[in-house]
């Protein structure tokens, strides 16, 4: 009886041992997966904080892209304005050619 008791005690420990041993590999596992969630989580916040700076980037660079073509009509603008300005000149000096020319042709 004593032979089956210890049997049977010792079967026990051995199923108990056998329990922790699984146990304390499933809370390692355990561990384990959690550390990956948190680094896959991790990485995701990362990849959104960079997603959202380059599309923050690319409207900005888009944005500028619109405002260069306003630069480029206000040098067009410089442009023609210097011509008008220099076929204004030419215009006022032949009207005072004229004029000159009609005062001396009045006073003759």
């Amino acid at each position: 009886m004593q032979s089956a008791q210890l049997d049977f005690e010792k079967e026990l420990a051995k199923k108990d041992q056998e329990h922790r041993v699984e146990t304390e590999t499933l809370v390692l596992q355990n561990e384990r997966l959690v550390s990956c969630l948190l680094a896959s989580k991790q990485k995701q916040t990362h990849n959104t904080k960079v997603k959202n700076i380059e599309e923050a980037e690319r409207e900005r660079e888009e944005s500028m892209n619109v405002v260069h073509p306003l630069e480029g009509n206000i040098e067009i603008i410089q442009k023609e304005n210097k011509e008008l300005t220099e076929k204004l000149n030419g215009l006022t000096t032949i009207i005072e050619e004229l004029v000159s020319f009609l005062l001396s042709k009045k006073s003759q």
